[in-house]
């Protein structure tokens, strides 16, 4: 949903805090997936879970725009003039003071916009100065004392947090399908990519459409997404992921096991990494540009179909043939050389026009970096703790990266202007990627037809290639004998009693 932040400030929320907000809902979503991935894998319910999931968030994200209200807000004149001034080709400087006797929270902030002389200035003629003054409010600190702020924070969380707990289940259901042809994950998460790059122009011109001169109309875009929750609930109730013969007899310890591993780390904080980048695009981009360069809703949404048209689907149809040949880090290194270019453009661009060839990078910014993160996440989780993996791996990535960037990126458009903070991103991009490209020179890279160092890991049943090479085994020597689940070193001794009776006989 890009156009919640939107939403957010014509109910009088600032920037400041709706990006506070969504930092808030995505930490939040850290645990959330953690705690919702290791329910799956404990109990083998993706399926049950998935489905209440979305329906949840269906109906918090309607919420957020049919049960919260605008903040009230009153404008304040006063008359500020001087008389009997004399001046002598001298700069002056003011200050003004609003004093207002009121109950209710008042902020004071004006400019002087425009300065004209109505005559020649001399020593025996009169000199008219006019003072044309806007007046601009800042709502943060008065927002936070609004009942409808914590509405939207608490709606907020859970319409967003179950979203990501959503994609992540997701993800680990469409791994459990493909089974041996992981590869192919980017073909079938392209099918999202196609339907938000086809719906996004569509709501945005639906949205203009409903839209005034006075004020912009958000309420198509949140009536859209709920019929899309209905039907993705029909689709889901069709899913059918096969489940884990062997699920993790202790999630924790395979966990603890698999992050002690420094490639695994240093992978894992350029996903943090990487999330801190695309705060700034999720959360702010269309704010950015509509503040800075007067952007229509229409513009955004044709933004939003070259990102997924001419950017996610083709690079996620060949995501599996690219990570395949640079590995995942470099794939990753990839990524985040395009959010950088992306970010510049975003800083020194001034027609909106001109900039909309960059956001073809964002199939290397998203298409390209989600997919290797997924599947790296999949490839390395031991057996049975694949939604938690994709969980931790996700919520590194949308939970904490995402959350700090869009505070940050918040806090920078407050103080020191929208346009700085893009130049301030494009600089820390720049800067990590040179530490990214040193650090895959001296860390041998692991490519996706490579098998990861995780698989080598103690304890021996979440070794799947050992498991799986003596049930083939037993099925060589029986094939009426019937599956048995229990641990690795029992299938070895199950394995060695067959082939001694077989010998025997």
């Amino acid at each position: 949903m890009p156009y919640i932040v939107l939403h957010a400030k014509s109910l009088g929320i600032s920037a400041g805090l709706a990006g506070t907000a969504n930092a808030i809902m995505l930490i939040t979503s850290i645990f959330l997936k953690f705690y919702l991935g290791a329910l799956a894998d404990k109990f083998r319910a993706v399926k049950g879970i998935l489905i209440q999931v979305i329906l949840l968030q269906g109906l918090a994200h309607l919420a957020l725009y049919t049960c919260i209200p605008r903040i009230e807000s009153t404008d304040v004149w006063r008359p500020i003039s001087e008389n009997n001034a004399t001046f002598y080709s001298a700069d002056r400087e003011y200050r003004i003071i609003c004093r207002v006797n009121t109950s209710e929270p008042v902020i004071c902030s004006q400019s002087v916009i425009n300065q004209t002389s109505l005559s020649e200035c001399s020593f025996t003629k009169d000199f008219v100065n006019e003072h044309e003054c806007k007046s601009q409010s800042r709502n943060g600190p008065v927002a936070i004392e609004a009942f409808q702020f914590w509405v939207f924070l608490a709606l907020r969380i859970i319409a967003g947090g179950l979203a990501s707990v959503g994609f992540s289940l997701t993800d680990a259901a469409i791994f459990a399908i493909l089974g041996d042809h992981k590869e192919l994950y980017g073909r079938q998460r392209l099918w999202g990519t196609i339907a938000w790059g086809g719906l996004s122009p569509l709501i945005g011109l639906i949205n203009e459409n409903f839209s005034t001169s006075a004020a912009n109309n958000y309420a198509p875009g949140f009536y859209i997404h709920f019929t899309l929750t209905l039907i993705d609930l029909v689709a889901v109730c069709y899913l059918d992921p096969p489940e884990v013969i062997r699920p993790s007899k202790s999630i924790l310890s395979d966990l603890r096991q698999l992050f002690r591993q420094p490639s695994i780390l240093f992978v894992t904080l350029c996903i943090f990494v990487q999330g801190t980048l695309m705060g700034p695009i999720w959360s702010y981009a269309f704010l950015y540009f509509r503040d800075t360069l007067n952007v229509s809703q229409s513009l955004m949404g044709l933004q939003l179909l070259i990102q997924c048209f001419f950017g996610e689907t083709p690079v996620m149809f060949f995501a599996g043939w690219i990570i395949a040949r640079l590995g995942f880090r470099n794939s990753m290194a990839l990524a985040v050389g395009g959010t950088g270019l992306r970010l510049a453009v975003y800083a020194f661009g001034t027609n909106p026009w001109h900039m909309l060839p960059i956001e073809v990078t964002h199939g290397l910014s998203f298409g390209l970096f989600y997919t290797a993160m997924t599947l790296f996440a999949s490839r390395v989780s031991p057996k049975g703790t694949e939604a938690s993996v994709q969980g931790i791996m996700s919520g590194m990535f949308e939970g904490a990266g995402i959350a700090a960037g869009s505070i940050v990126c918040g806090f920078l458009f407050d103080h020191i202007g929208q346009r700085q903070t893009m130049l301030f991103f494009t600089i820390y991009t720049f800067g990590f990627l040179v530490l990214q490209i040193i650090v895959n020179l001296m860390i041998s890279e692991t490519s996706i037809s490579d098998d990861v160092s995780v698989k080598k890991l103690p304890p021996p049943e979440i070794q799947v290639e050992e498991a799986s090479q003596v049930e083939q085994l037993l099925k060589g020597v029986d094939r009426t004998m019937p599956r048995i689940n229990t641990d690795v070193s029992e299938l070895k001794d199950i394995s060695f009693v067959e082939e001694h009776d077989d010998a025997v006989a």
